[in-house]
């Protein structure tokens, strides 16, 4: 269900106890999916937790940023967070198929969100575009 290259990616996750029914949750909109990045020291950390609302269940996921030491920013972990979230996502669709449902996402930086949800392609000068362009190839 894993693909070799994402090991960075998923190394940390820890999935909720009753997966089928965190599933049934996301299929009924139950699931907000929240991440946040650090970028201190040009180090970077990101975390994602998925969590429903009726039950309390959550998956939760971590992970170091990838990338050099002057790439490094609070902007870029940010993506990383939505990266894991989308991984996640589509680790729990390729297992139970959750064509037409939705998550709701909340982020605190709109700078990473416009970067996600623009429709014009990244310059490749931006220090950002590998996670940019790894995030758009994954949700199309």
């Amino acid at each position: 269900m894993d693909d070799p290259e994402d090991k960075w990616l998923t190394q940390h996750i820890i999935a909720a106890a009753d997966l089928t029914s965190f599933v049934e949750s996301i299929r009924r909109t139950n699931v907000i999916a929240v991440s946040d990045g650090s970028g201190k020291d040009r180090i970077g950390s990101a975390s994602a937790v998925l969590h429903c609302t009726h039950t309390g269940q959550r998956i939760k996921a971590a992970t170091m940023v990838p990338g050099n030491l002057q790439d490094q920013s609070s902007h870029r972990s940010e993506l990383i967070g939505i990266l894991l979230i989308v991984k996640i996502v589509s680790m729990l669709h390729s297992e139970y198929d959750l064509t037409g449902t939705s998550i709701t996402f909340g982020l605190d930086n709109d700078e990473a969100r416009k970067a996600v949800m623009a429709e014009c392609h990244p310059s490749v000068k931006k220090p950002d575009y590998d996670i940019i362009y790894d995030m758009r190839k994954r949700i199309s």
